[in-house]
């Protein structure tokens, strides 16, 4: 998939491995802000190895058509985060988004 230009400077792409770092900070910037929201996190889930190794789980799921982690970006700083999952092809084409 080829990043998506949706206004200027925002940016729709899948992310990659080299991407851990930027959403390890993301997520460590925006942790009380979302708390209300996700679940209880263990603290090296705030962390670059953590994503990363996340990421390139997802990326494999990926490779086999199954995930599509996808992120918002402006300029090079990730604004949101999520994800297909359960992907059904055929007559259905459905997904979870996540």
């Amino acid at each position: 998939m080829e990043p998506l230009e949706l206004r200027p400077n925002i940016e729709l792409r899948l992310l990659q491995p080299s991407d851990a770092g930027r959403l390890a900070e993301a997520y460590l910037g925006n942790k009380e802000h979302l708390r209300q929201w996700e679940p209880i996190r263990p603290d090296e889930f705030f962390t670059q190895q953590w994503q990363e190794q996340d990421l390139r789980t997802r990326s494999e799921l990926n490779a086999q058509g199954l995930a599509y982690p996808l992120a918002l970006f402006n300029h090079e700083s990730i604004i949101g985060r999520f994800t297909l999952t359960g992907i059904t092809r055929g007559p259905f084409q459905n997904a979870s988004l996540g």
